[in-house]
């Protein structure tokens, strides 16, 4: 006979392995990846204090059925002010992602491209960060967001994921929705 887990020790070595899980709620790719009446963030989660940001990607919840629409992973500060500043580079077309698929960030370098798992039924992840980043400041107050380019996502809809771990005194991540 196998062994059992209560559930709470189960979550507890996600977390001590995968860091801390905050997820959105699903969203309109159609809306939100929607470039063509000018560029507009999308704030997916909000920062409080200092973070070492160790995963994040966007999941499809719902074909994303084509357009050739690139994003942009970003954060920006309220406290102290920090106009929005890329924490990755452009992605190369975001078309005809299946449900499962995935939208990552790569980490690292803010040049590094975030990768699309681009797979026929979805559900698989070949690509990993390559590295992690460390996201606010002491006593900070900020958003992790992507920003859409000029082109149009027909359809599709979406859900983001963040993994991170604290790094200063009550820091945390909330879904911005």
């Amino acid at each position: 006979m196998g062994r059992y887990y209560a559930p709470s020790t189960v979550d507890v070595v996600g977390d001590l392995h995968n860091g801390l899980h905050v997820e959105t709620s699903v969203y309109n790719c159609a809306t939100y990846w929607d470039g063509s009446s000018g560029p507009t963030q999308l704030e997916l989660f909000n920062v409080y204090g200092r973070i070492l940001l160790l995963q994040l990607f966007c999941e499809m919840t719902i074909i994303q059925g084509g357009g050739a629409t690139l994003i942009q992973f970003n954060a920006t500060f309220s406290t102290p002010a920090v106009a929005v500043q890329p924490i990755s580079a452009v992605t190369t077309t975001v078309a005809a992602l299946a449900v499962g698929s995935r939208v990552v960030w790569q980490g690292g370098d803010i040049t590094s491209t975030p990768t699309s798992t681009v797979l026929a039924d979805g559900g698989i992840t070949d690509v990993f960060p390559a590295a992690r980043q460390i996201i606010g400041s002491v006593g900070g107050v900020g958003t992790i967001g992507h920003v859409p380019s000029t082109a149009d996502t027909v359809s599709g809809s979406a859900r983001a994921n963040c993994f991170y771990v604290p790094m200063s005194d009550g820091a945390y991540v909330t879904a911005a929705f």
